[in-house]
């Protein structure tokens, strides 16, 4: 099943991993009301039952106050992985993540990956975790 928002889209996927891709025809700023889109159809493509979130972190710049409403969001997925593919991309991940660890009572799993297929085996084993209580 796919979502789509003005500068996302979402692929919920069989194998109960959730696809975050930027939209690559995107070129206004993102804005809080454009992130609170986001939120929403994340939040609708995870659902009610355990699932992994890869994310692919784009090559732009997303302010403080932009990742704090991410951060805010309390995605319910097992865990989260965020590909990286440039200098900047891997900027804005660490960015996020040093954001989120700051704030987050119970951290959820999250990990930064150079290889889509070594962030989905990841993934996968953590949302067999979830799923097991294990």
């Amino acid at each position: 099943m796919d979502f789509s928002t003005r500068s996302m889209h979402i692929k919920r996927r069989p194998d109960r991993i959730v696809e975050v891709r930027m939209n690559p025809n995107w070129e206004e700023p993102d804005t809080p009301l454009v992130v609170q889109e986001n939120i929403d159809a994340i939040k609708q493509a995870l659902g009610l039952e355990p699932r992994g979130c890869l994310l692919f972190m784009p090559d732009y710049h997303l302010s403080k106050e932009l990742l704090e409403l991410y951060r805010d969001a309390e995605f319910k997925g097992a865990a989260m992985a965020f590909v990286i593919g440039s200098f900047q991309s891997k900027v804005l991940g660490n960015l996020y993540m040093k954001v989120v660890q700051q704030t987050e009572k119970e951290l959820r799993p999250m990990q930064l990956f150079t290889q889509q297929a070594d962030a989905e085996y990841w993934l996968k084993s953590q949302v067999v975790k979830s799923s097991t209580g294990h």
